[in-house]
């Protein structure tokens, strides 16, 4: 698998998103891919709700919820080169809501099987943001928009990337090293291991990738080798393992644990909302 080319398409789109005091100390929980250059980033639900706060006149968006960009900007002719981290403000966020009750679902045949069960599909964990550009320096106003394609030609053994902030990412105003400074995000490259709930169908539910996902890389976007985004990581794939105890004299499994399967999980591209689409 090549994904130097790829990494260099989508290296320019990938934002993280958390927390700044605007003073130069900033705190990623997740990532973000720039989805249009009016500042329109696409993101999952879970990343973009921390962002918000209730208040007296209802929930309204953190004054400190920021989106960090990572700049490269000119290098001094003694270095190689230099990148700056510039938070924007966010402000507007949207998710994206199924109306389940219009989707008339029905227990149709299927070959002359008589379906016993059907169920409704469930709301994709995504969502939007959009950060003010007025404000930014002219190095961090041109933002590049990934392209984004139809899912459903993919198949299991498909090579994918993803890119993003695996286990988040602090940056303090105040560095005493640099042996741990991290100012670029992380590529991973592995394959579509399975499509949920089972292969063929169009607009399947899920990707599971053979990827390792942590917490940060939420709202990574799933890409090909020529860069083209065909969906967006959003968890690890995971098992609850129950446990019995026993008190009185009576058994219950009601308790458990849950442990990781080392599998990360993607909504395919193909239940985006269309209307978020629109491309420069």
């Amino acid at each position: 698998m090549d994904f130097q080319s790829a990494y260099k398409i989508i290296r320019p789109s990938i934002v993280g998103i958390g927390f700044t005091d605007f003073q130069g100390n900033c705190q990623i929980i997740g990532t973000g891919f720039i989805v249009h250059s009016s500042g329109w980033i696409m993101s999952n639900r879970h990343v973009l709700e921390p962002l918000l706060v209730e208040s007296d006149c209802g929930i309204k968006i953190r004054p400190d919820a920021a989106v960090m960009l990572f700049v490269n900007g000119i290098p001094d002719p003694n270095f190689v080169g230099v990148v700056g981290v510039i938070p924007a403000k966010i402000t507007e966020l949207a998710f994206s809501p199924i109306d389940i009750e219009n989707l008339n679902i029905e227990n149709k045949k299927y070959n002359g099987l008589e379906p016993i069960k059907t169920l409704s599909p469930e709301e994709p964990d995504i969502g939007v943001c959009k950060i003010e550009l007025k404000d930014l320096p002219p190095e961090a106003t041109q933002l590049k928009a990934v392209k984004i394609i139809d899912s459903n030609e993919f198949e299991e053994g498909t090579n994918i990337g993803i890119i993003g902030f695996p286990q988040g990412l602090s940056i303090s105003e105040t560095i005493n090293s640099i042996s741990l400074l991290q100012l670029t995000p992380i590529l991973q490259v592995g394959i579509i291991s399975a499509i949920l709930p089972f292969s063929g169908i169009p607009n399947p539910s899920n990707f599971i990738l053979d990827l390792f996902i942590n917490g940060g890389s939420s709202g990574s976007p799933l890409f090909t080798e020529k860069g083209e985004v065909i969906g967006i990581v959003f968890a690890t794939r995971q098992v609850f393992n129950p446990l019995t105890t026993i008190s009185n004299g009576n058994t219950s499994n009601d308790t458990g644990v849950y442990t990781t399967s080392g599998l990360g999980l993607a909504i395919p591209s193909s239940r985006f909302p269309k209307e978020w689409l629109s491309k420069d």
